[in-house]
């Protein structure tokens, strides 16, 4: 499998978080905890409770909260590459109003087509399609990246090329 990675901003995984101003997302609480509602099919809800990862979300995003750099082991099919990057989204990373979870959720997969099928995967856990909310880079291919995209599936080569640049 794949490895999963968050970014936000020159940051990997920066805890702090400001209260939001939006009709999609916004606080849960006076402490600025921000989130942002999925509405899942309840086929996926279903699948992604039988995950491993999906009952460790508590422990993954508390660690993600604590640290500027998190290594995620787990067994190959556990969750890891298409729970993960959800699980930040629907806490503000990669949202534009979640102060400093600004960015987007970056995800390197080894190869184009992982790439591309994980992008396919979330999108459809998501509700949404591949080219608003998540979307694939691969060389020679960034069409489906838009500005709406908060969670970018992308092949190593990509991120060693953004790094690069920026």
């Amino acid at each position: 499998a794949g490895s999963s990675a968050a970014r936000s901003g020159a940051a990997a995984t920066q805890a702090a978080a400001a209260p939001a101003r939006s009709t999609v997302a916004g606080p849960l609480s006076r402490t600025g905890a921000f989130y942002v509602p999925v509405q899942r099919t309840p086929a996926v809800v279903a699948s992604r409770e039988g995950l491993p990862i999906f009952g460790e979300e508590q422990r993954v995003m508390e660690a993600v909260g604590e640290s500027d750099t998190l290594l995620l082991c787990g067994e190959t099919g556990s969750g890891k590459t298409t729970q993960v990057p959800q699980f930040l989204y629907e806490a503000g990373y990669g949202h534009p109003d979640a102060g400093q979870r600004r960015g987007l959720v970056g995800v390197t997969q080894p190869r184009r087509v992982a790439a591309i099928a994980m992008a396919q995967r979330v999108a459809h856990e998501l509700n949404t399609p591949v080219v608003g909310t998540v979307a694939y880079q691969v060389r020679y291919d960034s069409s489906s990246v838009g500005k709406d995209c908060r969670i970018k599936f992308m092949t190593d080569g990509v991120l060693l090329r953004e790094v690069g640049q920026d």
